[in-house]
């Protein structure tokens, strides 16, 4: 009788349906938030979402899930103070998805902090290294795997995807004698008409970023750049014709990626259409004091205030949005990997959703990673949702020696 009990009460728990997952995203009040919550309710039906932020969804150009909303703004100066009651917040979630950029000039990883502190798992969309090399410097991977925390930063489309493209152009190569990377360079090229959609944001990290050095990898050590001062061109297949001139910007995925696969030469440069938008970034960064282009709030405001000549020029140019890396071995083979997407704010809601689809089913182990350090099954899983050619605006795709 005991036993037969006990077998009931176990096919009662098997059957009884999954708790639903507790997604909270900061920023979600945002097109970038926005686009990742759409994205993520067709990976992950069953998900809930809470969405953080300044104020409630307003002026989006589609619907979203049914949400909670939290008012909350995170602090400009943030300190270890700020940890314990952002936790307190977060701790019914499964999971945070920090999208509440630009992330420029930060250096206090506040979300990422109190997620550990909570136990709750953590994907971000930083684009800013500097922030990014003071996660990775200090024992917070380490935190983050004790108290059974994933978390994924830098995990958006570029950065994010963009390393997962230059990893799999670089299985192409022939292999190198260990533990040397197969590739003695990696050039990431990246390209966006308008803002691709995304909107103020976009622009104002753009700004920030003109008064950032330029990180790259020379040789096997790191070397500082200045921004937008090296030109040269590229083509980025049939679905965006023509060949763009490339301007050096910083971008977090020349780091880590060196930093993880040894790859002794990492850069990457960045153009934008129409070329006038190229001009007024030279124009910005001649003119305009380093210390205000270092100035979020400054930055933002100036985005905002020009964001319905961006809306104007959007709707002309359209949203593409395409990354191609080339890769090269040390003897002389090629490969690239490129994908084009019709809407960057599109792309970057299905490439940000893919990461979290992965922390969400339990597939990345504890601790803190970029993309460029998954392992190689998440890395595939997460590029193969991505680039499905025909699906979610996705126009191309490709890997291949060249």
């Amino acid at each position: 009788m005991l036993s037969a009990l006990l077998l009931l009460l176990l096919l009662l728990l098997l059957l009884s349906p999954a708790s639903p997952l507790e997604v909270f995203v900061l920023g979600g009040s945002g097109r970038v938030g926005a686009s990742t919550i759409r994205a993520l309710r067709d990976l992950s039906p069953s998900s809930t979402f809470t969405i953080l932020g300044r104020s409630p969804p307003a002026s989006l150009t589609s619907p979203l899930p049914p949400h909670t909303f939290l008012p909350y703004t995170l602090p400009a100066s943030p300190s270890e103070a700020d940890v314990a009651p952002l936790a307190a917040l977060l701790s019914p979630a499964s999971l945070l998805i920090h999208t509440a950029g630009p992330f420029q000039s930060v250096r206090f990883p506040l979300p990422l902090l109190a997620c550990v502190e909570a136990g709750v798992d953590y994907l971000d969309v930083c684009d800013e290294t500097a922030l990014i090399r003071e996660i990775l410097k200090g024992d917070l991977s380490e935190r983050a795997r004790k108290k059974g925390v994933s978390a994924i930063v830098s995990a958006g489309i570029w950065p994010g995807c963009s390393a997962l493209l230059a990893r799999r152009a670089m299985a192409l190569l022939p292999p190198a004698a260990a533990p040397a990377s197969p590739a003695s360079s990696v050039l990431y090229d990246f390209y966006t008409a308008g803002t691709g959609n995304a909107g103020p944001t976009i622009v104002s990290a753009t700004f920030l970023l003109l008064a950032t050095p330029v990180l790259e990898w020379r040789a096997g050590s790191l070397a500082e750049g200045d921004a937008w001062t090296e030109e040269r061109e590229a083509g980025f297949g049939p679905e965006v014709p023509g060949r763009k001139l490339l301007r050096n910007l910083d971008c977090p995925d020349t780091y880590t990626l060196g930093l993880c696969t040894g790859t002794p030469n990492v850069s990457s440069s960045f153009a934008t259409a129409p070329e006038v938008w190229n001009q007024l970034f030279s124009l910005s960064k001649r003119l305009i004091p380093k210390s205000l282009l270092l100035n979020r709030a400054a930055m933002q405001g100036l985005a905002v205030f020009s964001n319905p000549i961006i809306r104007l020029v959007d709707k002309l140019v359209g949203a593409t949005n395409a990354i191609q890396v080339t890769a090269t071995a040390p003897t002389g083979e090629r490969a690239r990997a490129r994908h084009v997407h019709r809407d960057l704010e599109e792309a970057v809601g299905q490439a940000t959703a893919s990461f979290a689809l992965e922390i969400l089913e339990g597939k990345v182990e504890p601790g803190v990673f970029v993309p460029a350090g998954l392992s190689r099954e998440n890395a595939d899983a997460i590029l193969d949702r991505v680039c499905e050619v025909g699906k979610g605006g996705v126009l191309d795709y490709e890997v291949r020696l060249l």
